[in-house]
């Protein structure tokens, strides 16, 4: 995953997991610019395993974390995130998914 220097003294942190690694070389760029603290980069389904060291690799226990998911519009996108929502609350990322269904 990538860290935003900007936020990481923010009291509501926000991770976007994204499951493409498209997407996060995409968003890398523009990650100072966004109001996100980490990107982190899912690889596909082991997210789902890999969520549970998060607190260990970014030691932040005091803020409130928030994450959000953006994966592929599919059954397999669906039901990564439906796993890992079990794991830990993971909100899809509304916004991204708009903007590429406006775009088709």
């Amino acid at each position: 995953f990538a860290i935003n220097p900007k936020l990481v003294t923010e009291p509501e942190q926000k991770h976007l997991i994204v499951e493409n690694k498209t997407t996060y070389q995409a968003l890398l760029p523009v990650l100072q610019k966004s109001t996100f603290s980490t990107l982190i980069y899912g690889v596909g389904n082991k997210i789902v395993k890999s969520i549970e060291n998060f607190h260990h690799q970014y030691p932040l226990s005091a803020f409130k974390h928030r994450f959000l998911y953006f994966g592929d519009i599919d059954h397999e996108g669906i039901n990564i995130w439906y796993r890992l929502n079990q794991k830990c609350p993971v909100e899809p990322a509304l916004p991204f998914y708009e903007a590429a269904l406006a775009s088709q």
